[in-house]
């Protein structure tokens, strides 16, 4: 696992043996904010990437780069997110077949989409051959 730029803050402020409240008087921002950035209940936003690389000579796109990385390591792991990926894919399969899809209205993307072999993409008349949800 990454690490998160909130630890990666934690790491910086020890080896300048900074405290919170200190590094918070910094940047103009209360406490509460740097602790939440510190235990990962906050996002490093660009203003506040701007601001830390300020106060510790680093890049902006550093601390969003190490965000941005922790984020999306997190967001592997959610199970809705994984099923909507595979019909994005299932989506682009398709049309890589000629067959049009959109997802229908009111409806979830890509309800009524299954995984489906290389073969069964596309009916015999050209249409897609999806099968009911399992």
């Amino acid at each position: 696992m990454t690490l998160s730029a909130g630890e990666v803050l934690r790491h910086e402020l020890r080896a300048r043996r900074w405290t919170q409240d200190a590094f918070a008087r910094l940047l103009g921002r209360p406490p509460q904010w740097v602790s939440e950035v510190l235990c990962g209940k906050k996002s490093i936003t660009p203003r506040a990437a701007l601001q830390i690389g300020a106060a510790l000579g680093t890049s902006a796109e550093m601390w969003l780069n190490l965000q941005a990385a922790h984020d999306v390591e997190c967001l592997r792991s959610d199970r809705d997110l994984k099923r909507e990926l595979a019909v994005i894919c299932q989506r682009v399969r398709l049309s890589e077949h000629g067959v049009a899809v959109a997802p229908g209205d009111g409806e979830a993307a890509g309800a009524g989409l299954v995984e489906a072999g290389e073969d069964d993409l596309v009916g015999p008349g050209g249409e897609a051959d999806l099968a009911e949800p399992r």
